[in-house]
């Protein structure tokens, strides 16, 4: 068992992390650190453990083990590095930075410091995403040939602490980047991890199509994006990713193979063969979480969801919203 404090109080953290550390089996909670500590506090007494007053004391506690950064994605690249140069374990929320270079630092930093640093990809972790990846391993369809993805919602300031257009996710300097690094990038990772290859290339439109600042004005970040992505191995397919789908919105993946096509929502597959025939996939692996792929990386030593990972797929994302600037097919 590991003993992991959680930077950010947060509506990530209040619907997934503080629930999942502290029903998990594998994880100690310890405590909170927010930037308001009365929101920390309240963390504290709803989930357990302490709450902490500053940064430097949760680094200074020789107790802790890992940290959980799930703040605002510009203080990404300092939480991480040093919680990491203090001799603690990092899993931190996506996107992993706001620039590759800032990840590359993160990483840098993991490798000096010989201390763990994962990203907080948990689609990977979904059953029915699991249960994909052995039919495309296995080749139960044959080889894949092309995909859809996307992940779309109403926006941020549905699921946002911040329930008002004045939430951290709509301003560039705290964000760094919109739908696309918000939510294109748990599609760019899910696809590299299910086709097994990197991404080489992307063609993409990117836009601000709909969201408003606290000033009435258009965010100066991206609220739609459209991605053509090709594999290394030459597989081509495309993503969405959106905060503007007020009426319907949802995570679906679709893979077209030699043999029929794929579909899921991450938590049912079904499989439409070539013959006609429809199969519902039985689901049988248990939903794992976050912070207990952090405490089983911790024990064996390599990090089962990378900074590397993080790494790549901020570079999607970055070079879909350069592709779109440019109007031009962007290397990755």
């Amino acid at each position: 068992m590991i003993n992991v404090v959680i930077l950010g109080c947060g509506s990530i953290t209040d619907w997934r992390h503080g629930p999942e550390c502290r029903d998990s089996d594998k994880v100690n909670l310890v405590g909170f650190w927010n930037r308001t500590y009365e929101t920390a506090k309240k963390f504290a007494e709803k989930f357990g453990g302490r709450a902490y007053e500053s940064y430097d004391e949760v680094l200074a506690d020789k107790g802790v083990d890992a940290i959980i950064v799930t703040t605002n994605n510009a203080t990404h690249m300092d939480m991480t590095v040093r919680a990491l140069e203090s001799g603690k374990h990092v899993l931190c929320e996506k996107p992993l930075a706001v620039t590759a270079e800032e990840a590359e630092k993160m990483i840098e930093a993991s490798r000096k410091t010989g201390k763990l640093l994962l990203t907080a990809f948990n689609q990977r972790l979904d059953p029915a995403h699991v249960a994909l990846k052995r039919v495309i391993d296995e080749k139960t369809l044959g080889r894949v040939l092309s995909f859809e993805t996307s992940f779309v919602t109403a926006g941020p300031e549905g699921w946002s602490a911040n329930k008002t257009p004045a939430t951290w996710f709509f301003n560039k300097d705290s964000a760094g980047m919109g739908a696309v690094g918000d939510l294109g990038v748990h599609k760019a990772d899910l696809m590299s991890y299910l086709l097994g290859e990197r991404f080489r290339s992307v063609y993409a439109a990117v836009r601000t199509l709909d969201k408003k600042g606290p000033d009435g004005d258009p965010i100066q970040i991206e609220d739609n994006g459209y991605a053509i992505l090709e594999s290394e191995s030459g597989i081509t397919g495309s993503l969405h990713a959106s905060w503007v789908c007020y009426g319907r919105g949802g995570s679906q993946t679709v893979i077209h193979f030699e043999s029929g096509t794929a579909v899921t929502d991450g938590a049912k597959l079904t499989l439409y063969h070539r013959d006609g025939k429809v199969t519902e996939v039985e689901i049988t692996d248990k939903a794992r979480v976050l912070c207990d792929v952090l405490a089983e990386s911790v024990e064996k030593g390599v990090p089962e969801i990378s900074g590397e990972d993080g790494l790549w797929a901020l570079k999607t994302a970055v070079a879909a919203i350069k592709s779109s600037a440019t109007s031009s097919k962007i290397d990755i």
